[in-house]
C-alpha cells in the first residue's frame, strides 16, 4: 500500500495539487473584492476535507520548516508525552529552544524527555518535564507557579528570564472517560481538558510572554462543525452540558425541532472551534494594546531579506490555530480502547469509528505536526502579520471564527472568564 500511495503522489496527486492551488491563487487574484470573502471560505472548507481524505499523497510539509536558531528561546509544550505534541517538542529542541513538556502523566513525560535526548543530545539540560493536567484548573495554576519558578532559577538572572517564547497547546481528549463526563470541579470534561485549561494557562502566563511570543492551538478539521447558539448561558456552568455551547444543536428542516448531537465528536469538535475563536480574540487585544501603546514598536516585518536583527527582534506577538488534518496519533487507540468493539464504537461514535476504521489514509506524525512547528518557528510574513488565522498544510483556513459576530466573540470570552473564574482585563 505505501508504494501505491508513492506512486500516485509522484505521478497525479503532487501535480494536480500544485496545478489546482495555483489556479486557485489566479482566481483569487482577479476576482472582485466582494466575492472573495465567499469564495475563500467555500474553497478553504473542500480544501480542509480534501487533505483530510488524500493527506498521505500531498507534499512532504516537513521539508518546508525552518532551519532557524532558536538559541535562548524559552517554550512550552501542553501534552507533549506522545503523538503531535512530542513532534513539535523535540523539532523546538532540535533548533535550540528551551523546552518545557508539560504533561499529566510524569512518567510518560520522562520517556518522552529520553526519546528526545536520544534523537538531540545536546538538548541535555534545556528540556524538562512539569505535570500539568488542563482537566484540573488547580493543576493549571500550580504549573504555571512552577514554570515561572523553574525558568527564572535556570536563567539566573540573565536577559530574557523568565519570558515565554513559544506556547503550544496540545494537549486534549477525543471522549470522556467512562463516568467522568465532568471533572471534580463539575466542569464538562472535554471542555474543560482541551479548552478552558488552556484559556487558564495563556491567562496566567500572559505576562510573561515575550514582544515577540507565538501562541498555537492544535486544532482539528472538526472545528467546521462547531456551532454555538446566540443565548448560550454567560455562566459560570457547573454540573450539566449545555445544548448550544458544550455540543451543537441543529434545527430538523421544515419541522424546526432541535436536535442536540452530544456524541464525542461533536462535542470535541466544539473545543476545537473554541481554540481557533481564542486565537482570533488574542490577537485583536494584543493587536489593540499594541495600536494603544506610545512606545515606539515595530509591529511589522516589511523586508523579508531580515531573518535577524531588530526588525525580527521587534514583532509582535502573535496567535494561531491549525489542524494536522487525518493523523494517526494515539488519540484513535485511547478511542478504541474505551469502546470496546468497533460495532460498540459505532455505535457510540460514528465519526471517530470511522475515522479509525480509515486509518490507512492517516498520514504519520510528522506531517501532521509539521504545520504546528512552522508556526512556531517560522520567519514567514504571512505568518509574523497574519495572527488570529486558523491554517491548514501552512496556508491560511477558514475557520468559524470567520463567520463569527464581535457579540458571539465577545460572549464567548465572557463566558470563558467565569467559567476559569477569572477577570482577564
Amino acid at each position: 500500500m505505501p508504494s501505491l500511495f508513492t506512486s500516485l503522489q509522484h505521478l497525479l496527486i503532487k501535480p494536480a495539487y500544485t496545478i489546482v492551488s495555483t489556479l486557485y491563487t489566479i482566481l483569487i487574484y482577479i476576482t472582485p473584492a466582494r466575492i472573495q470573502t465567499r469564495l475563500s471560505r467555500t474553497t478553504s472548507v473542500y480544501r480542509q476535507i480534501i487533505n483530510l481524505l488524500i493527506g498521505r499523497a500531498l507534499p512532504d510539509l516537513t521539508t518546508f520548516i525552518p532551519n532557524v536558531d532558536l538559541t535562548g528561546k524559552n517554550a512550552i509544550v501542553t501534552g507533549s508525552n506522545s503523538g503531535i505534541g512530542l513532534t513539535i517538542a523535540l523539532e523546538l529542541a532540535r533548533r535550540g529552544a528551551n523546552v518545557a513538556l508539560a504533561c499529566r502523566s510524569l512518567s510518560r513525560g520522562e520517556t518522552a524527555l529520553q526519546h528526545i535526548l536520544w534523537n538531540v543530545p545536546e538538548a541535555k539540560g534545556r528540556v524538562s518535564v512539569l505535570k500539568l493536567d488542563t482537566s484540573d484548573l488547580d493543576s493549571v495554576k500550580a504549573f504555571a507557579v512552577q514554570w515561572v519558578e523553574s525558568t527564572a532559577s535556570a536563567s539566573r538572572g540573565a536577559a530574557g528570564a523568565k519570558k515565554l517564547d513559544i506556547l503550544v497547546h496540545n494537549a486534549g481528549i477525543s471522549h470522556a472517560p467512562p463516568g467522568k463526563e465532568l471533572t471534580d470541579d463539575g466542569i464538562e470534561t472535554l471542555y474543560a481538558t482541551n479548552f478552558l485549561g488552556s484559556f487558564l494557562l495563556t491567562y496566567l502566563l500572559e505576562p510573561y510572554l515575550s514582544g515577540n511570543a507565538r501562541v498555537v492551538f492544535t486544532s482539528s478539521t472538526g472545528q467546521l462543525a462547531g456551532r454555538f447558539k446566540d443565548d448560550f448561558s454567560l455562566g459560570p456552568v457547573r454540573g450539566v452540558s449545555e445544548p448550544g455551547f458544550h455540543f451543537p444543536i441543529s434545527k430538523v428542516p421544515i419541522l424546526g425541532w432541535e436536535r442536540g448531537s452530544q456524541g464525542d465528536s461533536a462535542r470535541y469538535g466544539m473545543t476545537k472551534a473554541m481554540q481557533c475563536v481564542l486565537a482570533r480574540i488574542l490577537q485583536r487585544r494584543w493587536d489593540q494594546a499594541l495600536s494603544e501603546s506610545q512606545d515606539k514598536v515595530q509591529t511589522q516585518v516589511t523586508d523579508p531579506a531580515v531573518e535577524d536583527g531588530e526588525q525580527f527582534i521587534n514583532r509582535k506577538r502573535t496567535a494561531h490555530s491549525f489542524t494536522p488534518d487525518f493523523t494517526m496519533t494515539p488519540i484513535f487507540g485511547k478511542f478504541e480502547a474505551t469502546s470496546g468493539s468497533w460495532l460498540n464504537g459505532l455505535l457510540r461514535d460514528p465519526v471517530f469509528t470511522l475515522l479509525k476504521l480509515g486509518t490507512v489514509l492517516a498520514t504519520d506524525v510528522e506531517q501532521g505536526a509539521a504545520t504546528g512547528t512552522w508556526l512556531a518557528c517560522t520567519r514567514d510574513l504571512n505568518v509574523i502579520n497574519g495572527g488570529g488565522n486558523h491554517w491548514d498544510r501552512m496556508s491560511r483556513a477558514f475557520s468559524v471564527a470567520d463567520a463569527m459576530s464581535d457579540e458571539k466573540l465577545q460572549r464567548l470570552w465572557q463566558r470563558w472568564q467565569r467559567d476559569a473564574g477569572i477577570e482577564w482585563t
